[in-house]
């Protein structure tokens, strides 16, 4: 049995395995941390310094440390056997750490965070509040709880006496025959969604979808709430502070309550009405980086975590998103928002995924890339016809290129540096 204040790694293996693990160490004081077998070698640095990793054979070389290794009974054996000794149900520290987050975070590098019992139900709390799940509520996870908004979501249902639901492939076919009331997608898995509508689709009668990782177009939006949610939530926020505003149609947020927000100039002063820097104060923020403390050291300041996004704040309780600092490109002294344009995009062509970034050209000048992944159907001389009334010719020409995929963080985001080192690759 892992002893209080101990940390586990655990692979995603199924979602109620998963969730029976994780709720379990968190009951003992324990820390966890989830990974994908894939991921697996790329973690081992980190694997070795846990206490216990639990994982199926072969996912982990035995000599990287202790393991509880699954077979292909699952769980059964091991719950088979007599307990070590009296359960322990102490109530937990609000100190204690009870979740590490692997996440890209905002700076690109890989990076590990620790949340603690206190962080861990004051998110918990802002699901609740946001989304309102009751012991009427099934929330499909419809990808693994090695993303942490889904682990926070699903947490919040069972607590409130819900259920939790994976299952088949088919999510409209998950929708209808589990009843779910609660589904959390990224923007981009929301659109695959609505392609993939079967003919004759009927709306559930309750479907509230949560979004996060970024903003979602109005037209989605829209198509949406026709044709397959009840009810939409755009969240903002990232996993160093958790959740910071619910976002309306107008692409206005409004500050959830618990969390300041400030929109701050170079010298951090605030602003009101003005352009400038994001910067938030939560009780559900993490303290640091492990092991990063330069990182540490640009993006957590006197109290305040720097997501490296710009925003306008029309009041004190309101927050417009203008886009991430990378997310604005210099092209011939012009300011490009890609994210506004990859909306734009969006609304008039179907890839798979598209990406913008700006790449240096053979003549040492800097011009905007259009990156698309292709579906069967689609060719960039067709695309390029319907995009191009969209840019100014005072952008000196777009490049438009086929790409296998568009570099992302786990949470949606563009990884603008790697997309341009990506395309700049000699080929």
């Amino acid at each position: 049995m892992p002893a209080e204040g101990s940390t586990v790694a655990v692979e995603w293996t199924s979602l109620h395995e998963h969730l029976l693990f994780l709720l379990s160490l968190e009951s003992l004081g324990v820390a966890s941390f989830s990974f994908m077998k894939s991921a697996a070698r790329t973690n081992l640095a980190y694997l070795k310094t846990v206490d216990l990793v639990i994982c199926t054979e072969g996912s982990v070389p035995e000599e990287n440390g202790p393991q509880l290794v699954l077979t292909e009974r699952g769980i059964g054996d091991h719950l088979a056997r007599e307990p070590q000794g009296p359960p322990r149900s102490a109530p937990l520290k609000p100190s204690t750490p009870v979740r590490v987050q692997h996440t890209s975070g905002t700076v690109g590098a890989p990076k590990r965070m620790i949340r603690t019992a206190e962080i861990n139900e004051f998110r918990i709390g802002q699901y609740l509040f946001k989304e309102g799940y009751s012991r009427h509520s099934r929330f499909l996870v419809s990808r693994t709880l090695v993303i942490q908004a889904l682990y926070g979501r699903a947490v919040a249902c069972l607590r409130m006496g819900g259920a939790c639901v994976g299952g088949p492939d088919d999510i409209f076919e998950n929708v209808r025959s589990n009843g779910v009331t609660h589904l959390s997608v990224l923007p981009t898995d929301l659109a695959a969604i609505l392609k993939h509508l079967p003919a004759g689709y009927a709306k559930p009668e309750a479907l509230t979808v949560a979004t996060f990782g970024g903003r979602v177009p109005l037209d989605l939006r829209e198509r949406a709430l026709r044709d397959f949610a009840t009810d939409l939530i755009e969240s903002y926020g990232t996993n160093e502070v958790g959740s910071v505003c619910t976002v309306g149609p107008d692409g206005v947020g409004s500050v959830v309550p618990g969390v300041t927000v400030e929109v701050v100039d170079e010298k951090h002063r605030p602003l009101i009405g003005k352009a400038g820097r994001v910067r938030v104060r939560s009780p559900g923020a993490v303290a640091a980086y492990e092991s990063d403390r330069a990182a540490t050291g640009r993006m957590f300041r006197d109290g305040w975590f720097y997501p490296g996004d710009r925003g306008v704040m029309p009041d004190p309780a309101s927050l417009r998103l203008l886009g991430r600092d990378d997310d604005f490109v210099n092209i011939g002294g012009l300011k490009v928002d890609c994210v506004e344009f990859e909306e734009q995009l969006w609304r008039v062509v179907s890839p798979e995924d598209l990406g913008m970034t700006n790449i240096r050209g053979a003549d040492d000048i800097d011009r905007l890339c259009v990156a698309l992944v292709l579906g069967p159907s689609s060719t960039l001389d067709d695309i390029k016809r319907k995009i191009a009334p969209f840019f100014s010719p005072n952008l000196g020409g777009i490049v438009l290129t086929q790409v296998d995929r568009i570099p992302r963080t786990e949470t949606g985001k563009i990884r603008r540096e790697a997309l341009r080192a990506l395309l700049e690759k000699p080929k």
